[in-house]
């Protein structure tokens, strides 16, 4: 019942018969899901070695780029998701804060977030370089809660849970919010820091070696010290002061910077 008997073609040959069996079918998304990974691999290759022929593509930024297509290639081909998860559509918090939490174990959850947050998290991406997408993205909040199979994090390193966890949640927005995207570069504005007319104002250190970003450690164009600066509700804007007190200026430019674009995304489905 249900399978359909191959016909003769022109040359008397008998077709192949049109249903398969389950195993048959799991072995051909296999090896679709293989050849997509794959794709994007290839793509990636190619898309370096022109700009790496070219001249325009720094260290750090091809170091990213490896990663985030690593990260996509992955998320295409596993299987590796959250056993159970629940999420909800929610208004501001009382503390007006977002959490992300995922302890060491089988639990995760995130409040308070917007997706564009949440993406930002499991794919490693600042939110501006995150683009395409609708208007709610920035703008609803959910509460997620969800629960890993134990035996997936037994004996992982700090660093791996988180890892594990953050391609969980990409393999969750997959599923639950129906979202696919994939990675480019584009043209961004960006800032120069060149030097001002009348030339540099920068001094070498007199710093006593506390190092800055500490308790309450401050700079003060003199060195460090543990005082904090007065608030003066007059201050110069960033440009000014960066041109008046170092003799520097930051000139508006555009940088090709790596982003990922958002192709489709829904809200939830139903838990």
């Amino acid at each position: 019942m249900g399978t359909q008997v191959g016909k003769s073609n022109n040359n008397g040959k008998k077709q192949n018969a049109v249903d398969s069996s389950p195993f048959d079918l799991a072995q051909r998304q296999n090896e679709r899901q293989k050849r997509k990974a794959a794709n994007v691999t290839l793509v990636f290759y190619s898309y370096c070695r022109a700009k790496l022929t070219y001249g325009a593509m720094t260290l750090p930024k091809l170091l990213l780029l490896v990663l985030l297509a690593s990260q996509l290639a992955n998320a295409q081909i596993s299987t590796t998701t959250f056993e159970v998860a629940t999420i909800r559509v929610t208004g501001p918090s009382s503390d007006g804060h977002t959490h992300i939490n995922y302890p060491p174990g089988d639990r995760f959850s995130a409040t308070n977030i917007t997706l564009i947050a949440l993406m930002q998290w499991a794919y490693s991406m600042p939110e501006k370089q995150i683009l395409d997408g609708p208007p709610w993205l920035a703008s609803t909040r959910f509460d997620f809660q969800a629960k890993a199979d134990i035996d997936q994090i037994k004996g992982l390193t700090p660093e791996q849970d988180r890892d594990l966890k953050r391609r969980m949640v990409q393999a969750l927005l997959a599923d639950r919010f129906h979202l696919t995207l994939h990675l480019e570069t584009r043209s961004l504005p960006a800032y120069d820091l060149m030097v001002a007319k009348g030339g540099s104002k920068l001094q070498l250190t007199k710093s006593n070696g506390k190092s800055i970003g500490t308790s309450r450690t401050y700079f003060n164009g003199e060195g460090l010290t543990d005082d904090a600066p007065a608030t003066d509700n007059s201050a110069p804007s960033l440009f000014t002061a960066v041109q008046e007190q170092l003799g520097l200026k930051l000139e508006p430019a555009k940088e090709a910077a790596p982003v990922l674009a958002i192709e489709h995304v829904d809200l939830p489905t139903a838990n």
